[in-house]
């Protein structure tokens, strides 16, 4: 066995070869994925475009770019439209690191793929790790510990990569981030019931703002049997800060919306400077 070692990686030099192969292999496989994002991004943006015929060829390529986009909810885009942001930013900043979340496993998984996929290039025109054990196998008529090596390599190299892309995957994820300790003892230290102190002169400030900067009455919208908003009145004051906080579903963007005029009201009415 340790003449078989000897003639396998030390006579020649050939763990160089090997070494020499596991560069070829790694360079393969990024650029390879590389170029694949690259063009699959190009062609998840053919997709959306207008063009019927440019839309039905990439709707073929982009399955892990689309699955990610489509499993985002489409009430983030309409809340990112009702707070005013342009299509580009809506997918910026909204859409796109939320399909990240989705389409990062099937990604990672088409990565590994695209790694063990690199064996073939060997047989075509370089010298990757698989090609660089067949080297020695031929030289030194040993088959075990060239293909021992080259497997136990590709198990070593795939398990960091996703362990690598695993990192990423919880980077992205905002329910797997962990969590700081500054911002858990903020969350301990909260007290629902401060109030900040009132600078001199605020209180007769606000008795002197007699028409509100906003004023919403009554408002109320539905759709089909389902009713967002119902009834929502409330004012708000030059300098306000308004939080408008509950789960899905409960009318938030289509409260903001119906500002906005994007959507129309079924009932009530909205007041700007009193008019």
């Amino acid at each position: 066995m340790r003449d078989s070692i000897r003639r396998t990686f030390i006579t020649e030099d050939r763990y160089k070869i090997l070494f020499s192969g596991l560069y070829t292999t790694f360079r393969l496989a990024l650029l390879a994925c590389a170029l694949g994002t690259v063009l699959g991004g190009g062609i998840c943006y053919l997709r959306m475009r207008d063009n019927l015929f440019v839309s039905a060829f990439a709707s073929l390529y982009i399955r892990i770019f689309r699955g990610g986009i489509n499993a985002v909810p489409s009430g983030q885009a309409r809340a990112a439209k009702a707070l005013g942001f342009g299509k580009f930013q809506t997918f910026r900043h909204v859409v796109w690191p939320q399909a990240l979340t989705h389409l990062l496993p099937a990604y990672s998984g088409q990565f590994i793929a695209t790694v063990k996929m690199t064996a073939v290039a060997g047989y075509i025109s370089v010298i990757d790790l698989t090609k660089a054990s067949d080297i020695i196998r031929s030289r030194t008529y040993e088959a075990f510990f060239p293909l021992i090596f080259t497997s136990i390599v590709y198990f070593a190299l795939c398990t960091l990569l996703v362990a690598l892309l695993r990192i990423v995957e919880r980077k992205f994820n905002a329910e797997q981030r962990s969590v700081s300790k500054e911002l858990v003892a903020a969350a301990e230290a909260f007290d629902p019931d401060f109030e900040p102190p009132q600078k001199a002169g605020n209180e007769e400030g606000k008795k002197e703002a007699k028409t509100p900067l906003v004023q919403i009455e009554h408002l109320a919208k539905s759709f089909n049997e389902v009713q967002p908003v119902k009834d929502v009145s409330f004012e708000v004051q030059m300098g306000d800060v308004i939080s408008i906080i509950g789960p899905s579903g409960t009318g938030k963007s289509t409260l903001l919306a119906l500002i906005n005029h994007l959507e129309k009201a079924d009932s009530g009415s909205f007041l700007f400077e009193g008019q």
